[in-house]
Parts: C-alpha cells; sequence; structure tokens
C-alpha cells in the first residue's frame, strides 16, 4: 500500500510541477 500512495502522490507531485512549469513559460512568452 505505501509504495501505491507513493507512485500516486509523486505522480500528482510531477503534474503540478509541469503545469507549474508550462503556466510560468506562457506568461513570460506573452508578458516578458
Amino acid at each position: 500500500a505505501y509504495y501505491i500512495d507513493y507512485r500516486n502522490l509523486r505522480q500528482k507531485f510531477v503534474e503540478t510541477f509541469f503545469d507549474k512549469l508550462v503556466n510560468w513559460s506562457f506568461a513570460e512568452k506573452n508578458f516578458g
């Protein structure tokens, strides 16, 4: 159970990280 929880948590973290990264790139292109 621990392994599955960790994997799900990591996937969520990676998704959030890339969302923020993409949003920053988008903002820089439009407002930079």
